[in-house]
């Protein structure tokens, strides 16, 4: 990573992984990016457990990969595929990955999650966010609200962001799939109101 030209602190909420909660230093609960958006679109009912875990052992195990930390021996037969696919798809697309797993929050908007990886590919830098299912339209409302997160801090560090990615992996194939909505910010902030607005009038409980 280049080095930092000017001080800067990134805005890190603290995580409970328990739950997957996110707090301010003052207490304040923050909804995850995630959350908002799975609960505004229904997207519950469809999500599976063992969904879940698969996407955040493959998460960590391409982590370990990134840091050069990896033991492939410990990898079991549904996850390795996954991983295959990811190492493949750094090779052919160039991806250098400069951090992994970013837990922030957005002052502004009082949001928070998890940035799974800043990258440069070819002239750009950005964020990209890595998905173990099918390609979604929602994907591009979640990484809109990450790269808000992080656009300063990386700015800060010298690594202006200029793009934001999503990563589709599957157990034999790998798609990188750029978001470039201009309006996709303003599409997850509606979600947000309308989240907010049914929490403020008891149609909906806060995670806490």
């Amino acid at each position: 990573m280049a080095k930092k030209t000017k001080k800067f602190t990134p805005n890190v909420p603290h995580f409970e992984p328990v739950g997957h909660l996110y707090h301010t230093d003052d207490g304040t609960c923050l909804d995850s990016v995630t959350t908002i958006l799975k609960a505004e679109l229904g997207l519950y009912q469809f999500s599976s457990q063992n969904a879940a875990n698969r996407g955040t052992r493959v998460h960590k195990a391409c982590q370990y990969l990134d840091e050069k930390d990896l033991d492939r021996s410990s990898l079991d037969a549904e996850i390795m595929p996954y991983v295959e696919q990811y190492a493949k798809a750094l090779a052919f697309h160039g991806i250098k990955v400069h951090q992994n797993e970013l837990i922030r929050f957005s002052p502004r908007y009082m949001v928070a999650g998890t940035v799974d990886k800043i990258v440069t590919i070819g002239a750009d830098n950005g964020v990209l966010d890595l998905k173990t299912g099918s390609e979604e339209r929602w994907h591009k409302w979640q990484t809109a609200p990450y790269f808000e997160m992080v656009e300063e801090e990386f700015k800060a560090y010298g690594l202006p962001l200029t793009k934001r990615w999503g990563l589709i992996l599957r157990p034999d194939s790998f798609r990188l799939v750029e978001h470039t909505g201009p309006r996709d910010m303003v599409e997850f902030l509606a979600f947000l109101a309308a989240h907010n607005l049914k929490i403020n009038n008891g149609y909906r409980k806060r995670k806490a």
